[in-house]
């Protein structure tokens, strides 16, 4: 029969831990490149989407400043 002592984790006992991304001194730049670039071959149409909806907004903001340098000017 085990007793409430022995059943109980030490307080020094670390828990278990999940495995690391390798680190190294100067790869996160090279880290994050291979990353969007295998989110982008995962999920081309996301991509796609992404890159469209930036496109827009700023054609959106091109649009009104123009609109509204022009009204300054009148």
């Amino acid at each position: 029969m085990e007793t409430a002592e022995s059943v109980s984790p030490s307080p020094t006992s670390t828990p278990p831990r999940s495995p690391q991304i390798a680190t190294t001194t100067g790869n996160t730049f090279g880290c994050l490149v291979r990353f969007a670039f295998a989110n982008i071959r995962r999920r081309p149409e996301r991509f796609v989407l992404s890159v469209l909806g930036i496109a827009l907004a700023i054609a959106c903001v091109t649009v009104v400043r123009t609109i509204s340098s022009s009204f300054a000017i009148t």
